[in-house]
């Protein structure tokens, strides 16, 4: 077995939006007895496993680093929407990154330039594995969320010590700030843009009554897996608007079709108190190890 690098060095500098799903496949190899570190940088001798994200600079890197012998492997998560990512046109308009089509076309092309030369490539939905399979003539394999020792980074209050109501993080768009600024209008809602440092997102999430998945469009239809997961994690109580494609995770999390009023509702009603009630199942069912050992094997 070669040793794994988990690399986010293309995502800016700090790597704060795939902290934690790197943290969550660096603590799952581990549990299974694979040499793996994190790390800025490709490193040769080892496999390499990347987030997709890849700027024209970074693909030049990735070609070079192939053609000396380095080895990585894809994992993505974009939409594969009109023969790009997150295509859903005049519903993300206004959107700050959502609605930049210049630039999820470029991401996109440039994805495809690398994703040949990948040892494997996976994808966080499962739906979305098999439209990258067909798109690429390659296999795609969906990669799965689960529980993982040594993840959870939240410590909460006392529910009389939690002092925000509602708390969203993620990049902001106009059906996201409309349910924001609803919500606002009664109670106390914190928003934290998708950098917030992960330290001060704990810290925030520890203080809030009730976390929420809110959509990017109406007629977006895939859950974020990924942030399902880290709120399981952390016995953080969670729920999401009703969304069509989904994965396991989201059986632990309560679904509604108006998030705006079940909110109000979980608040006024003080269904919040004692954080989620499906930590302790998620934990025992879904651990990552076992869910997807053969899977996590084939990495190193």
């Amino acid at each position: 077995m070669s040793k794994v690098a988990l690399v986010y060095g293309n995502h800016w500098n700090f790597g704060i939006v795939v902290a934690d799903t790197l943290s969550m496949i660096r603590n799952a190899l581990l549990e299974l007895g694979i040499d793996c570190f994190l790390s800025k940088e490709l490193v040769l001798g080892s496999h390499n496993i990347l987030l997709e994200n890849f700027t024209d600079e970074y693909v030049e890197q990735l070609l070079k680093f192939n053609k000396r012998g380095g080895t990585y492997s894809i994992i993505a998560s974009e939409l594969l929407i009109n023969n790009s990512f997150n295509d859903l046109g005049i519903g993300l308009s206004g959107a700050k990154l959502y609605g930049n089509t210049a630039y999820w076309d470029d991401r996109f092309n440039n994805f495809l330039k690398v994703a040949p030369l990948a040892e494997q490539l996976f994808h966080l939905n499962p739906q979305h594995a098999f439209s990258y399979s067909e798109l690429l003539s390659m296999d795609v394999t969906f990669f799965p969320h689960g529980y993982t020792s040594n993840f959870k980074t939240v410590n909460h209050r006392t529910d009389d010590g939690k002092d925000i109501d509602i708390l969203f993080t993620g990049s902001m768009t106009p059906h996201r700030q409309k349910c924001i600024d609803s919500l606002a209008t009664k109670f106390n809602v914190h928003v934290a843009d998708v950098l917030t440092a992960s330290f001060y997102r704990d810290d925030l999430i520890s203080r809030s009554k009730l976390c929420l998945n809110i959509k990017q469009s109406t007629s977006w239809q895939v859950f974020s897996n990924s942030r399902g997961n880290f709120h399981l994690n952390n016995n953080s109580l969670l729920i999401s608007e009703n969304c069509d494609q989904a994965c396991h995770v989201l059986n632990y999390i309560q679904v509604f079709d108006d998030i705006v009023e079940a909110a109000a509702d979980i608040i006024d009603q003080g269904l919040w108190r004692g954080n989620s009630q499906s930590f302790a199942q998620y934990k025992d069912e879904q651990k990552l190890s076992s869910i997807a050992k053969d899977l996590l094997l084939s990495l190193a």
